[in-house]
């Protein structure tokens, strides 16, 4: 059975964790570890279709490249407005997030 288990960020303490059918990461919250589901890697196995291939074929691996940095950057910044509503805070259109 594979499995893996590498750490994603010391400073913070996130491990990711990968087994034969299931990828999630562990951290520590309050003193727990807590685990969370990846999304992304349930979705790299779901069927994407002739548009998504056509798409892809469309650009050169740099700019495939360039394109995918830009929208790790963008989920990110989605993830911790997200974030910031769950603990309460206000996030308005203009809100200035750092990650």
């Amino acid at each position: 059975m594979k499995h893996e288990t590498r750490v994603v960020d010391a400073e913070k303490g996130i491990v990711q964790i990968t087994t034969q059918d299931e990828r999630f990461y562990a951290k520590p919250v309050d003193g727990k570890i807590v685990y969370i589901p990846s999304v992304t890697w349930v979705c790299s196995y779901f069927p994407k279709g002739k548009a998504f291939e056509n798409y892809l074929m469309s650009h050169t691996k740099e700019e495939a490249e360039a394109l995918l940095e830009e929208a790790g950057e963008r989920g990110s910044v989605i993830h911790k407005a997200c974030e910031m509503v769950l603990l309460g805070k206000q996030v308005r259109f203009d809100s200035e997030i750092e990650l």
